[in-house]
């Protein structure tokens, strides 16, 4: 099939075909081994961090280049905070499947990884990224809550507070309510002197900490999920806030 790609116009209909037929190819596991290795990573991810790695690394061991497998270590070690390995384990998936969309979100959700700051040239890739995804299928996308969160991210990093307000205003979607980080950037924007700010990082720890399996593999493709608990907490606590359990 990298053959046949090679031979295609790249603006003509059938290099997309391939590449989406390639997309869906590189996600099938081939040994039963790797795909039971991925379905126990991803069940023990909530509980076992550490165990998840390895048993990804033991299904990668099987089956190298399976998509599926290497998204799946990559965002795990965004989680971790491990971005330079992160970053390696990413630049192991083929270079033709670069334009599947997960592929580059989770390019993008790199850029992001363990920092505060970003250099110009990060927010140019990241920028490019989304307004990519804006111009041509974010309204159709799956995936396009998780680029809006990024551009949250974004706009906290440039310390855009308008910005995140007008953001926040357009995810009103069903799906986006459910999203524990939403809870998260309300609670963020919200005066220290607002009665119901409290109530909103209760809300986001309790949201976060009584996750279901179900929701875990949902919100599989975003490894900044939660994150900020430690940060609600600290806040809280400061003012006398927090419900210890």
């Amino acid at each position: 099939m990298y053959y046949a790609l090679k031979q295609e116009n790249p603006k003509g209909p059938a290099y997309k075909e391939i590449k989406k037929n390639m997309s869906s190819i590189s996600r099938v596991f081939i040994f039963e081994k790797a795909q039971q290795a991925y379905e126990l990573a991803i069940s023990m991810r909530k509980q076992d961090l550490t165990q998840s790695y390895k048993t990804l690394k033991d299904g990668l061991s099987h089956e190298k280049d399976n998509l599926n497998l290497l998204l799946a270590l990559s965002r795990l070690e965004v989680s971790k905070n491990e971005c330079a390995v992160g970053k390696e384990t990413f630049q192991k998936i083929p270079k033709p499947l670069s334009t599947d969309e997960e592929v580059q979100l989770l390019e993008a959700q790199l850029l992001f990884c363990g920092k505060e700051t970003l250099e110009p040239s990060s927010i140019s890739v990241a920028d490019q990224r989304i307004i990519e995804m804006q111009n041509f299928q974010l309204s159709n996308s799956s995936l396009g809550l998780y680029w809006s969160l990024l551009e949250l991210r974004k706009f906290e990093i440039q310390k855009n507070e308008q910005k995140i307000k007008e953001k926040l205003k357009t995810l009103d979607s069903l799906a986006a309510r459910q999203h524990p980080d939403l809870l998260y950037w309300q609670w963020k924007i919200s005066k220290k002197t607002d009665p119901y700010r409290n109530q909103l990082g209760h809300k986001y720890i309790l949201s976060c900490q009584s996750l279901s399996q179900r929701q875990s593999r949902e919100y599989l493709i975003d490894p900044f999920l939660c994150q900020r608990v430690a940060e609600v907490e600290r806040e809280m606590k400061k003012q006398g806030a927090l419900i210890e359990k």
